[in-house]
């Protein structure tokens, strides 16, 4: 049986690394959403919510903050930016089209390879590549508030009602 062990993450990335929950938890809601056949509706409302309350704050601070740290043809900063631009194109066809459940699928996918692959390799090469000094320095830029936890959302799709 392959064991996975905890990551060490660094304090001055922490949140962002926390913040790939929120992220988990909108492909898992996806997911369930779909398969109790959930309004495609209800489900699209809940993530063009979550993409422009968590999910674009997240990437903009990677990319203002973590990203730099890498040499712009390095292949892993090449490989999360191409994967943000994919995901905000997948939220465009969302957009146009929210009524196409098989999007919402290739969404969920999508953003959660996507999170494995920063969590697993991109986030632990930039801690082993930048000095404990500059990745405080990052880590004080990075300080902000979690946007999902002041706002409520009332459609809570995923939570089975009790008939």
């Amino acid at each position: 049986m392959n064991e996975h062990n905890p990551i060490k993450r660094d304090p001055a990335i922490a949140d962002l690394s926390r913040a790939h929950h929120f992220g988990l938890q909108l492909v898992w809601k996806i997911r369930y959403g779909i398969k109790n056949n959930i309004s495609v509706t209800r489900i699209c409302s809940y993530v063009l919510f979550s993409i422009v309350h968590e999910l674009e704050p997240h990437f903009r601070d990677e990319e203002r903050y973590l990203f730099p740290l890498l040499k712009t043809d390095d292949p892993l900063r090449t490989r999360a930016e191409s994967e943000h631009k994919e995901i905000r194109n997948l939220k465009e066809c969302i957009i146009k089209d929210s009524q196409y459940s098989a999007l919402f699928e290739q969404f969920a996918n999508v953003l959660e390879l996507h999170i494995r692959f920063e969590e697993r390799e991109l986030f632990n090469y930039i801690q082993d590549t930048t000095t404990k000094d500059l990745l405080a320095r990052v880590g004080v830029e990075l300080v902000r508030k979690n946007a999902l936890s002041d706002v409520e959302w009332l459609d809570q799709f995923w939570i089975k009602e009790s008939r």
